[in-house]
């Protein structure tokens, strides 16, 4: 723990929860959207909220669909022994 114990002055740790179905906690929310406001102050582009949400759910998705692809193939490969 000694190794991380310096990160606490100069970062933020918070949990975030999105659920695979699409549903964010407050705080990821809040975390997301003030990421988007420091990209857009160096951008000026006023949807970097809008991408970096857009960016992170496609993310999600894609994890969503390897898992369903993985647990699948899992699943029939017991069926057929």
């Amino acid at each position: 723990m000694d190794k991380y114990s310096k990160l606490l002055s100069t970062h933020i740790f918070c949990s975030v929860a999105v659920e695979t179905a699409g549903t964010w906690n407050g705080l990821a929310i809040e975390l997301v959207q003030e990421i988007g406001r420091r990209i857009t102050a160096i951008t000026e582009n006023t949807r970097e909220t809008v991408f970096l949400f857009q960016r992170l759910s496609m993310t999600l998705q894609q994890g969503n669909a390897v898992d369903f692809k993985n647990n699948l193939h899992r699943m029939s490969r017991r069926c057929s022994r």
